[in-house]
């Protein structure tokens, strides 16, 4: 997935006393043009993971997996349905667990 490309100096939007739940970081991509490159901070398995604004279950499990059979994902503790993956954003500060089945005992 590409970073999202939004104009220069357009203001994040944070609710007065939001918690801090991860970071957001704009970097100038193209000074022609004042565009920049929007990434957040999301903790996938315990690891913090920068990760291009708009970024999809469906995007971070095909990274991080080989193959999307056996696997499942909850996003800040809940399951998030394999029919779903590819419209539920992850937002930054999001704690992901892409969990896979292995055979064996």
């Amino acid at each position: 997935m590409t970073p999202e490309s939004v104009p220069a100096g357009t203001p994040e939007a944070v609710p007065a006393g939001a918690p801090d739940r991860g970071r957001v970081v704009v970097t100038p991509t193209d000074t022609d043009t004042d565009t920049v490159t929007v990434t957040v901070t999301v903790n996938v398995n315990g690891e913090a993971y920068e990760a291009a604004a708009g970024t999809t279950v469906a995007d971070l499990v095909s990274g991080w997996c080989p193959s999307p059979r056996g696997v499942a994902v909850a996003v800040d503790g809940d399951i998030v349905a394999r029919s779903t993956w590819g419209t539920t954003l992850v937002g930054a500060g999001a704690a992901v667990e892409i969990v896979t089945a292995a055979a064996g005992g």
